[in-house]
């Protein structure tokens, strides 16, 4: 196989799973199937609130995609809010994700 299509059919399927929209609808299935094997509530540390405050000035205000980042929390405290840091993780893994690959200001929806 040529290098130039395996490498552009690669960049193809990174656009599309590092998306905004699918991937946000990847993490909700994902939350609606995922049960925690201890049940026990998080201890809220500082880090998680400036990590939280974070996601919300970077991924809720400053970027493209941060529609489907507000309706994302919305549906998290509505459907599972007992997931609501994992929602969190999740979200600013997929804004990591498109930052390393270069999609955070292209290929949004």
């Amino acid at each position: 196989m040529n290098c130039n299509v395996l490498l552009d059919g690669y960049k193809t399927i990174i656009r599309k799973i590092y998306s905004v929209k699918p991937y946000y609808k990847r993490i909700r299935q994902l939350l609606l199937n995922y049960r925690k094997i201890h049940a026990r509530q998080k201890k809220i540390e500082f880090s998680y609130l400036i990590a939280f405050i974070k996601s919300i000035i970077i991924i809720g205000i400053v970027n493209k995609g941060r529609g489907e980042y507000w309706i994302f929390l919305i549906w998290t405290l509505l459907r599972c809010p007992v997931l609501l840091i994992d929602a969190i993780t999740f979200a600013i893994y997929g804004y990591h994700y498109r930052t390393v690959y270069g999609l955070k200001n292209k290929y949004q929806y």
